[in-house]
């Protein structure tokens, strides 16, 4: 371009996200995960048992800290392999253990019970229908119609986009959409679908 030889590059970071070029999420994942376990020392150091913080305070450092930065552009990057992306759930599962004491041999479904929490896939799960419900109904939104034929075109489709996670989460929970878009089983807590309750853990 005008003699200037632009370079080929292979990943791009845009808004904190890190495309590249196969759209694998490799490089993404690998930097938010690198950046969490830095991070999950602080939790190591403030879980002292002799003066160490409060398990409520420690969760609540864990959401501001690391679980934040585990779930930034999660809807996007949700379309990693599974075994790409289940690198992530040890960290999350061990920052919840050491706010609570657990061993390290305790079972983790038994520590996202305890906490209270849910465990980062399920919580990619609601985010993304969150998403896709507010989007359907915005009928504005460019994106909305696009995102409408993706989910109605999912059976056919084989690419592991937005609009296909949308319907095979929705499909796998039994949540369906009315003609005007809207999840039919909302209700008044929260503004959250009803079926997410049975998704809390």
């Amino acid at each position: 371009m005008e003699n200037t030889n632009i370079p080929r590059v292979f990943n791009i970071k845009i808004l904190g996200l890190t495309f590249d070029s196969k759209l694998t999420w490799q490089t993404h994942i690998n930097n938010i995960k690198n950046e969490a376990k830095s991070k999950l020392n602080r939790i190591k150091t403030l879980s002292n048992h002799e003066w160490g913080a409060e398990s409520k305070t420690l969760q609540t450092i864990h959401n501001s800290i690391i679980l934040s930065g585990l779930e930034y552009g999660s809807i996007l990057y949700a379309g990693a392999s599974a075994v790409t992306i289940k690198t992530l759930d040890p960290i999350h599962n061990t920052a919840l253990r050491l706010s609570i004491g657990a061993f390290k041999s305790s079972p983790v479904l038994s520590i996202i019970n305890i906490t209270g929490s849910k465990s980062v896939e399920k919580r990619r799960i609601k985010h993304t229908l969150e998403y896709s419900s507010k989007t359907l109904k915005a009928t504005k939104n460019p994106f909305s119609t696009i995102l409408r034929n993706s989910i109605n075109q999912f059976q056919n489709n084989d690419i592991n986009n937005l609009g296909t996670r949308t319907a095979t989460y929705a499909s796998d929970l039994n949540i369906t959409f009315t003609n005007q878009i809207i999840l039919k089983s909302l209700n008044n807590h929260h503004g959250l679908p009803q079926i997410f309750s049975s998704i809390s853990t």
